[in-house]
């Protein structure tokens, strides 16, 4: 994304942030219990968030057009930091209890 958008800064703070949050999840409990290729997608939640908030961070809005589009990435960035919250209490809730699907 950095050759695609080489006099923006908002890619490289978004790599870097990215970096960070993927290394900070190692020491998380997901790491800890044997993953399958879909929870491995899990990994890419963080970094869209990391990545629509740097974008939106740095976004310009100089006419009514770019003020649209930075409404749909807000609205992007809400439905993804909820799917990712969702999901990653999915994952880090006790399989053996039943409770929060009513069947305990």
């Amino acid at each position: 994304m950095g050759s695609d958008y080489p006099s923006e800064t908002w890619p490289r703070i978004s790599f870097w942030l990215s970096l960070l949050i993927n290394i900070a999840i190692f020491f998380t409990p997901l790491v800890d219990r044997p993953a399958s290729r879909g929870e491995l997608i899990l990994f890419a939640l963080p970094d869209a968030v990391v990545t629509l908030t740097t974008l939106l961070a740095t976004y310009r809005v100089a006419d009514f057009h770019q003020r649209a589009m930075r409404q749909q990435m807000i609205l992007g960035l809400i439905v993804t930091v909820a799917a990712c919250a969702t999901l990653f209490t999915l994952v880090l809730m006790d399989p053996h209890t039943g409770h929060f699907w009513g069947l305990g």
